[in-house]
């Protein structure tokens, strides 16, 4: 997950092209000015670490779960 102040889909979906990310995986909510992203969905804290660890692979810094 990460929080754009200034959200654009270009953006999001450049950060996926960078990253070999899956743009159907990308949610967004709008919180107190922010929006914040959410890539993939979970349902255990495995499938959250494998996750986090798919995502660390790719190249994205700051993961947390």
């Amino acid at each position: 997950m990460f929080a754009l102040a200034e959200y654009s889909q270009a953006r999001v979906y450049a950060y996926c092209k960078k990253h070999n990310l899956k743009i159907n995986e990308i949610t967004t909510e709008k919180v107190n000015g922010l929006v914040k992203v959410r890539y993939g969905k979970v349902n255990s804290a495995t499938e959250a670490q494998q996750l986090k660890e798919t995502l660390i692979s790719k190249g994205v810094t700051g993961v947390f779960v």
